[in-house]
């Protein structure tokens, strides 16, 4: 009898301890260490990403920066993966990431590079999510629709827009709902032709929704304070990305 108490008292000491150890490990303290409130840190390279939730979609109020190689701007291809950072001319990573323009706006990627750049759990955004968070912002369907930059809803480009220092002076800065939805644009320019441009000016994203041959994008203009979309990118153009969340 003593021994079939002792069994039994040992049988429920170790389902105790088991119960503990169960309790610890799905606390708030055993998380994913990855993805903490309002940040993100993509395990491939260790850079850390601020988080912003506008609506119901998670996205990076950053612009992606992972740059497993470099490119120079005269090595454009519309079909394999090329990574640039503005203003370099070389192909060293380490030198590309040592220079302001990575650490203010991150990577510019052509479109196949776009199209695979986001870590593992996040997404490039098709046109409709880019809509719908333009949307959230303000915008009707009916303006969410149309391409162009100048008629597309009316203080969504400035609020989508952040840190005045890095935007040259035009109606995007001045608008008074500069940086209200913390999503933190910024004017990293663009590589087309073999040539840099529009850095402190203009800001392009990509989408992964193609237009026949071409793609839609995403644009922000120093000068109005609309959010622009177009359908005529060539995929050999070199932007900015943003992840969504899956």
């Amino acid at each position: 009898m003593k021994t079939i108490k002792v069994l039994k008292l040992l049988s429920f000491s170790l389902l105790m301890i088991a119960l503990i150890v169960s309790c610890e490990k799905s606390g708030p303290e055993n998380e994913d260490p990855q993805e903490e409130e309002n940040t993100f840190t993509d395990n491939r390279d260790g850079k850390q990403y601020k988080l912003i939730k506008i609506g119901n979609q998670t996205w990076m109020a950053e612009n992606l920066a992972y740059l497993p190689s470099v490119n120079q701007p005269s090595d454009m291809s519309d079909t394999d993966p090329r990574y640039y950072v503005e203003a370099y001319d070389g192909t060293s990573v380490d030198n590309a990431k040592a220079t302001d323009n990575y650490e203010d706006y991150g990577v510019l990627y052509n479109w196949p590079a776009a199209t695979e750049a986001c870590p593992t759990g996040w997404h490039l955004p098709s046109d409709d999510e880019w809509k719908v968070l333009e949307m959230h912002l303000g915008m009707s369907q009916e303006e969410a629709d149309e391409i162009g930059c100048l008629s597309r809803g009316n203080d969504e480009g400035s609020q989508l827009a952040g840190n005045s220092s890095s935007w040259d002076p035009g109606l995007l800065k001045s608008n008074t709902a500069f940086g209200s939805s913390s999503f933190e644009a910024l004017p990293g320019g663009f590589l087309y032709n073999e040539t840099f441009s529009g850095s402190g000016r203009y800001g392009k994203w990509w989408s992964n929704t193609t237009s026949y041959s071409r793609v839609i994008d995403r644009s922000l203009y120093y000068n109005n304070s609309h959010s622009g979309r177009g359908d005529e990118s060539h995929k050999e153009y070199a932007y900015s990305v943003r992840c969504v969340k899956d």
